[in-house]
Parts: structure tokens; sequence; C-alpha cells
């Protein structure tokens, strides 16, 4: 007889979450234009996993393995994003920049009694960009322009092990 397993699991969940959006773009004038938007999201999500082993031949020991897992309170996520554009009479001349930033709280916990992992991250990001771009004459043009991304993520887990009691 050949030793293997079987098993079966089920997956029950609740999730919570809201976010509100808010956008507009404004034109100054012909040739001058602003985009601002702006996005809020906050969730909370918890699941319970139960896997059911079944197993056959030598070790024939059925056994159940609960875990949960989730979102802990105060988790959300925030952008901002503007731009402005600036053209000109002729369509190859045009001055372009924009600023986004983007931070976020993510709390999380996955459990397998008796132990809990925390898993804790904060996303703090921006982004700038500026483009300038000119017609030197009928055949060439000149362009310049600056991407830059600044990244500052934080992330902590916590584990909860057998046998290093004193350390």
């Amino acid at each position: 007889d050949i030793d293997g397993y079987k098993y079966d699991f089920s997956n029950n969940g609740d999730a919570y979450s809201n976010s509100f959006s808010l956008g507009s773009d404004y034109s100054i004038n012909d040739e001058l234009k602003v985009n601002l938007e702006i996005n809020y999201k906050k969730n909370l999500k918890n699941k319970t996993i139960e896997q059911e082993y079944f197993q056959e031949g030598i070790n024939d020991t059925n056994y159940v393995k609960k875990s949960e897992e989730g979102d802990r309170n105060n988790n959300y996520h925030f952008e901002s994003y503007i731009d402005i554009t600036k053209t000109f009479n002729n369509p190859d001349h045009e001055l372009f920049a924009s600023f986004s930033s983007h931070g976020s709280i993510d709390n999380q916990f996955e459990k397998q009694t008796p132990y809990t992992t925390y898993i804790d991250e904060v996303e703090d990001n921006y982004e700038l960009d500026f483009s300038y771009k000119s017609p030197i004459n009928e055949k060439s043009n000149f362009e310049i322009g600056y991407d830059g991304r600044f990244l500052n993520c934080v992330e902590e887990m916590n584990f909860e092990l057998d046998g290093l009691d004193g350390i």
C-alpha cells in the first residue's frame, strides 16, 4: 500500500472596504491645463481556513489544521496626483510637470494556533516628472526631462516560534 493523503479545505472570510475618489481637469486658458486626482481607500478583511487531511497507507491518522489571516485596524491607501501642461502655438512645443504621492499602512496577521505572525508595512512614495520640448528648426526638436521616484517602504515581521524562550 502506498503512503499518501488527500485533503479538503474550507475558506470563510469577511471583507469590508470603502473608498473615496475625486478628480478634476481645469483649463486655465487654451494653453494651460491642470489635472488633479486624489484617492483614499480603507479596508479590513479576515478569513478562517480549515484544512482536513485524510491519510492513507502506513500512517492513517486523519487531522485538521486551522489557520486565520487578515488585516488589523487602521489600514489605508492614499494617492494624490497633479499635472500641469502648458502648450504653445506650435504643437511640438510643450511644457509638462507632474507630481504624485502614494502612502499606505498595511497591518496583517497570520495565525496557526498557538502561533501568530504579524506583518506591518508602511509605504510612502513620491514621483516627480518633468519634460520640455521645443522645435529648433523644421527638422529638429529639443527635448529634456526628468523622471524621479522616491521610495520609502518599511516592512516588519514579528514571529512567534516554539522553543525560543529566553532568547
